[in-house]
């Protein structure tokens, strides 16, 4: 024994006299007295020697009162909290630096005695059961790659369970964690890959570079929502949902296409206005209210074929976050949401090919290395034939009619020693034919470029730029009237970003952006020249450049913040015309003249600043409330008197007339992690000011002067969000969001309108979705999606009059009526083959049921012509009002 303690370190240990000859107590009072007299007094009362020379400790200064205490209640006493503690072995005392805690000490301490003796030495020591009180706190750091391709992970969470520590991986992957010298168990999870745990015996600070395995056909990736659920409790954002593709992959397809943006219509406070529409409305905020990334490239249009498909191919996808508040101040603007999507990368080790081959589409995907370990590809195509679609809906007018879409998706990794290189690239389009001889176009076309610098322990950088354009467009080919439509909207941006980790529990993050737009707000040329004017609503160009920074980190290990400021600079440039009115409120009605703005002038600024906040209060270690605030200006505005989006629709920029749109949201949130069962509920209120909405009758089609069909208007919504998620073999959520979203006319108009409060065209009080999957074996899964929401609002004609022989519709106020209730329920099968990791060929066969009981859901109510005396007819349109069956199969090829 004297060996081993002398191999541990003489000068740290000091050795008393046997505790059988300490039998009285010690009585005195010690006001800011060093430990080294205080150790002197004990030495002298109880008779022992006291090496001390070398303990750093002695310089202390100690107030206390010692009255009648035992030689071990003094020893506790003035050890606690200094790093040291002490243990009898063998008759004598020992005091120990932490830094020499460890299990083998105990092992050794404990075959001298009993299990009942040894219980009673922990009570008496009082220190090597648990020395976390007074240990000298060590730093943990390090970064999270992925292991097929060395890529950093970010938002996993690190936590070390010994102490009750947490902390989520940066862009980068980098993380910093609180730690202590000796025994430390760190638990690493992440969407959609492995979970590890490491146990570390630590003297010093340390840096670990951690990887991670692909979560894989395991019963543990049905349960990757239960993996991060802590994490739902610790972070300070509400409003906040992670989830990986192989969570969207379970879902019910429809005919086989497998949909980020219906994955994400099953979430709380998420809705859309029905089947065939494009785009999503988060918390009461408009489709142009969300802010579409992948991989840093803004998308403006998320649909295929006017929403049946998502511009998304699942084989391009990592995962998704969707912020529906107190998102970063690093986002910026848009007023409701923001899908920010990472692209699938590609390995730097092992070369793949996998695709699918559906009843309605086909996707191929390559990925491997260029250069092996160095540089990385993936390409991913699919491209889709909608016959099938056709012969559900038995529609005889679109019989000889056609449609379908592609996209292509490559991404480019590139890793140096302390710094990577990403490029990502999308380019998509849609050709369909509804109308005869009439052909809609749309094209999206993106492209991003990541610079990632971590070379310093506590600082990373990187720098990113995008470039992103949507056009849609119509085409007539008749000879005689034939046209071509398009417009279209450029995005151009340069953006820096620097991250600090001032400890390991808080950071700020700083960062600039520069965002150039260029519109074309519609040009309309005939074909044949003299059959009509060419028309041109104009081009408008802006300049929008930006600034944030957000400090977060964790008070009193019970308060988790992020605090957040963005400002906002936009400038309007030209050339352009402004028309000038003698009116000086919407709608303007009387032009009095007009100004040519040339060259690149700058002719309209605005300016604002929008401050983010975000807390978390951990009531204790499975539940917390937290709070959300967050103000956004929104400079651009999709012009569109539907209630979806159309091949007409079009981005629209602020200006001199149309000022930004200023949207409040406050948030206030119950999390409880209840290991396989999570609950989540959060109220949540906005308010919103200078929204568009449009005249009766108005028009927008190739309107160069706008801002005289147009009707400013406040608007708010609340509600509260509900979800019940569970993890395991049977595993899904329960997700139910009561909801209002108001508009109040403000425009200078007639008395009937002015003033008129309504619910605006996408409001649905009621929304419900349960989503249940349930492994059969390690082959088989099921699942099923059932949703249900509230009927959305119409205007409905109430009364008729007559007029100079022509009978009109009288309507009822704005949105007075609401449509059916819409519900519908999907089911899926998947069967597996080839599960064993080693082997070079998987594949997987998909059965999916889309609306099993072939629900006619209306998309709206029209109505017809006015006649005989009588209200006009009403009618129902439903877009799909059939049961869709689909077959599809995935392989991978390694």
């Amino acid at each position: 024994m004297k060996k081993f303690l002398t191999t541990l370190g003489i000068s740290i240990f000091i050795l008393f006299n046997s505790f059988s000859q300490v039998d009285s107590t010690f009585t005195k009072q010690y006001v800011d007295e060093p430990l080294s007299d205080i150790i002197v007094d004990v030495e002298n009362h109880f008779n022992v020697d006291v090496v001390n020379s070398d303990i750093p400790i002695n310089q202390l200064l100690i107030s206390t009162n010692f009255e009648e205490a035992t030689f071990g209640q003094v020893l506790r006493y003035i050890l606690d909290g200094t790093g040291y503690f002490f243990m009898e072995l063998n008759n004598q005392f020992f005091i120990f630096e932490s830094s020499f805690y460890s299990k083998e000490i105990l092992d050794l301490v404990h075959a001298n005695y009993t299990n009942a003796e040894f219980d009673i030495l922990g009570k008496q020591s009082g220190k090597f059961n648990s020395v976390e009180v007074g240990r000298k706190e060590v730093v943990i750091s390090g970064q999270v790659m992925q292991s097929s391709n060395d890529q950093p992970i970010q938002g996993v969470t690190i936590k070390n369970t010994s102490y009750n520590e947490g902390t989520l991986s940066d862009v980068l992957g980098n993380f910093k964690i609180k730690g202590f010298l000796g025994e430390n168990n760190l638990v690493i999870n992440s969407y959609g890959f492995a979970s590890e745990n490491l146990s570390l015996n630590l003297n010093n600070d340390t840096t670990l570079t951690i990887d991670l395995n692909s979560d894989v056909i395991t019963f543990d990736e049905v349960v990757v929502t239960g993996n991060n659920a802590q994490e739902k409790v610790d972070r300070p954002q509400g409003g906040l949902e992670k989830i990986s593709i192989r969570q969207i992959k379970e879902l019910p397809t429809f005919l086989g296409e497998v949909d980020v943006v219906k994955s994400i219509i099953s979430l709380p406070g998420v809705n859309t206005v029905g089947e065939g529409s494009s785009g999503f409305n988060v918390r009461g905020g408009n489709v142009d209210e969300n802010l579409i990334l992948f991989d840093g490239i803004p998308i403006f249009n998320s649909s295929h074929l006017f929403g049946f498909f998502s511009i998304f191919n699942s084989e391009s996808i990592e995962s998704f976050d969707l912020h529906k508040g107190g998102f970063s101040a690093r986002y910026g603007g848009r007023s409701s949401s923001v899908l920010d999507v990472e692209g699938r990368k590609g390995s730097f080790t092992d070369r793949s090919l996998s695709g699918s081959l559906g009843l309605i589409s086909t996707k191929v995907s390559l990925d491997g290395p260029v250069i092996k370990d160095k540089l990385a590809a993936r390409i991913n195509f699919r491209r889709a034939y909608t016959s099938l679609i056709k012969t559900f809906v038995n529609n005889p007018e679109i019989e000889n009619k056609e449609a379908g879409f592609y996209d292509l998706n490559v991404k480019l990794d590139a890793k140096f020693e302390n710094s990577s290189l990403s490029f990502s690239g999308l380019l998509s389009g849609d050709t369909y034919q509804f109308l005869e001889d009439t052909t809609s176009r749309v094209q999206n076309t993106g492209a991003s470029l990541i610079y990632r610098n971590y070379a310093l322990s506590n600082l990373s950088f990187l720098v990113k730029s995008s470039y992103s354009k949507y056009s849609n467009g119509i085409s007539n080919p008749d000879t005689r009237i034939g046209f071509d439509y398009e417009s279209n909207i450029e995005h151009t941006d340069l953006a820096a970003e620097v991250i600090y980790d001032i400890s390991s529990s808080s950071y700020v993050e700083v960062g600039i952006q520069s965002i150039l737009y260029r519109l074309n707000l519609g040009e309309l040329v005939p074909n044949t020249e003299g059959a009509f004017n060419s028309s041109d609503a104009g081009k408008e160009r802006a300049l929008h450049n930006s600034a944030f920074i957000d400090y977060g980190g964790k008070l009193f290990d019970k308060l988790n913040y992020s605090l957040g400021l963005r400002y906002n600079y936009f400038l309007n440039i030209g050339p352009t015309t402004i028309y000038e009115y003698q009116e000086n409120q919407l709608p303007y009605k009387n032009v009095s003249d007009s100004t040519s703005i040339s060259g690149n002038s700058v002719y309209n600024t605005y300016s604002g600043l929008e401050p983010r906040v975000s807390l978390s209060y951990s009531i204790n270690k499975k539940s917390s409330v937290k709070f959300g605030y967050n103000l956004t200006n929104q400079y651009i505005n999709l012009i569109s008197n539907s209630v979806a989006i159309s091949p007409v629709s079009y981005w629209k920029l602020s200006d001199s007339y149309i000022k930004p749109r200023i949207t409040n949201q406050v948030s206030l949130g119950y999390f409880l992690n209840m290991d396989i069962f999570n609950f989540q509920v959060e109220p949540f209120y906005k308010w919103q000011t200078n929204l568009l909405e449009y005249r009766a009758g108005s028009q927008v089609f190739i309107n160069e002067s706008l801002e005289r069909d147009l009707l400013l208007a406040d608007g708010y919504s609340y509600g509260s969000e509900f979800k019940l998620e569970k993890s395991g073999r049977l595993n899904g959520w329960l997700s139910y969001t009561y909801s209002r979203t108001l508009r109040r006319i403000i425009s200078n108009v007639n008395e009937s309108v002015a003033g008129e409060i309504f619910p605006a065209n996408f409001d649905s009080p009621h929304n419900f979705n349960a989503v249940v999957n349930y492994k059969v074996s390690k082959r088989i899964s099921i699942s099923s999606n059932f949703q249900y929401r509230s009927g959305r609002p119409f205007t409905i004609p109430e009364s008729i009059f007559e007029y100079q022989g022509t009978v009109y519709a009288n309507f009822s106020k704005r949105n007075d009526g609401r449509i059916p209730d819409y519900h519908r329920l999907d089911l899926s099968m998947t069967l597996k083959s080839n599960l064993k990791k080693t082997s070079k060929f998987k594949g997987e066969w998909n059965f999916s049921l889309y609306n099993v009981y072939a629900r006619r859901n209306p998309f709206t109510i029209f109505y017809g012509t006015v006649g005989d005396g009588r209200l006009p007819q009403a009618y129902k349109l439903s877009v799909l009002g059939s049961m869709f069956p689909s077959v599809g199969y995935n392989f991978t090829l390694k």
